[in-house]
């Protein structure tokens, strides 16, 4: 773990810090992320710290909700437990001692993500918000990581102290049978951000959706002011309306293109970058999905430049 970029320090008064005993740290998901052990009057694992205190590398920016003492043989010693933990940016050192009193900005009181029709819908819920700007989504295909940011904007605050919201981001930029690992960063306003999660999602593999169907990549891309979108449609999809719509990187709803059954054979639409109100959307990342009958034939991605 690199301390400059992506790990801190955590210490605290220990139950425990003597021969045989080891200490663990847990994250929101119950993942042990860091380990203080002493073998032979030696620390084994985590860091020399003041007597009577255990030091331990953990991701930085990361919510601490349990610390656990274990003896020799593996069997619990001791556990506490706190919604007040963290640990604090890279290469800080944090005493969560002094976190008792101390409120993280924001409690969860839920976050799940769930496959639906070719998305993966993110849900979470706080129980209070404090001092926070918003929220980023992070995502992986891998447990571990890395994580990247899959939002390209911030997702506003909507509570207010101890007043929670509930908040959903739908995942569109997805593949049939994979499987991905999503994190919630909360962004403070004084700049220490932290991460919750992660949580798991698959892709169900999809049934050949009617036979025939495409949906094509849209020219020009990167676009400014408008792109083109074609696609084509089967026999038996022209017997269902045909939806096309547009989303924002939020997965929001910016504008349905089309809205109406179609006979079969080549199709295309043009977009000039403007919403259902007519105004012209912010230069970014825009989904386009087009549907027969309320199922989803494909998703792409397109961008809207300067």
């Amino acid at each position: 773990m690199d301390m400059s970029t992506n790990g801190a320090w955590v210490y605290a008064t220990a139950a425990s810090t003597t021969e045989g005993k080891a200490i663990l740290v847990f994250d929101n998901s119950n993942n042990i992320i860091g380990t203080y052990a002493i073998e032979n009057n030696e620390i084994n694992e985590g860091y020399s710290s003041t007597a009577g205190y255990f030091r331990v590398a953990v991701p930085a920016n990361t919510v601490i909700p349990k610390l656990q003492s274990r003896n020799s043989d593996n069997s619990i010693f001791d556990t506490q437990t706190s919604n007040q933990w963290s640990s604090g940016k890279a290469g800080s050192e944090t005493n969560l001692d002094l976190q008792e009193d101390v409120s993280l900005p924001v409690t969860l009181s839920s976050f799940s993500a769930t496959y639906s029709n070719g998305t993966i819908v993110l849900r979470w819920s706080t129980e209070s918000e404090v001092e926070i700007r918003g929220f980023n989504i992070l995502r992986s295909e891998k447990r571990k990581g890395p994580f990247e940011q899959i939002t390209t904007a911030l997702i506003p605050t909507q509570g207010n102290g101890s007043v929670g919201k509930e908040y959903e981001f739908v995942d569109r930029n997805v593949e049939s049978g994979k499987g991905y690992w999503y994190k919630i960063e909360v962004v403070n306003m004084n700049g220490e951000n932290l991460l919750m999660g992660p949580i798991y999602a698959k892709v169900e593999k999809e049934s050949i959706l009617p036979e025939g169907c495409i949906l094509f990549r849209n020219y020009p891309n990167p676009f400014n002011p408008k792109t083109t979108i074609q696609y084509h449609i089967s026999q038996e999809a022209a017997l269902s309306p045909i939806s096309l719509k547009i989303y924002n990187s939020l997965g929001e709803e910016v504008l349905t293109l089309v809205r109406r059954t179609q006979n079969p054979g080549n199709h295309s639409v043009d977009w000039n970058g403007r919403n259902s109100n007519g105004m012209e959307v912010p230069s970014g990342i825009y989904f386009y999905q087009l549907s027969s009958g309320g199922e989803v034939i494909g998703t792409k991605r397109m961008l809207k430049v300067k």
